[in-house]
Order: C-alpha cells, then structure tokens, then sequence
C-alpha cells in the first residue's frame, strides 16, 4: 500500500492534489486511523489509463 506521502512523490504531485483527486473520486483510497492508503492495484490502474490516453 502506498501512503499519501509515497504517492505524491511517486507522480510528482503534492498531496493537496491527492486530496483533491479523492474528494472528486478519481482516486480511491483507504482511511485507516488517521491515515490514507491506496491499494497497489488502483495506482497501476490509474498510471496504465494515464499511459494510455497519451
């Protein structure tokens, strides 16, 4: 699992901008605690869509 942090730096985004993307529903994520996570398999979903669209 990826956390908030993880990701921003993995897509060169800031976490405001995650944040933003799940409150709008592109990215589904997992509140554990106080703490976000994404599944391995929604981040891969989302970058092969992305590749594609290029």
């Amino acid at each position: 699992m990826f956390t908030r942090r993880t990701l921003a730096g993995r897509w060169a985004k800031s976490t405001m901008t995650l944040k933003r993307m799940e409150k709008s529903g592109q990215l589904r994520f997992l509140k554990i605690g106080n703490s976000v996570r994404y599944l391995p398999d929604e981040i891969e979903r989302i970058e092969r869509e992305a590749m594609v669209s290029r």
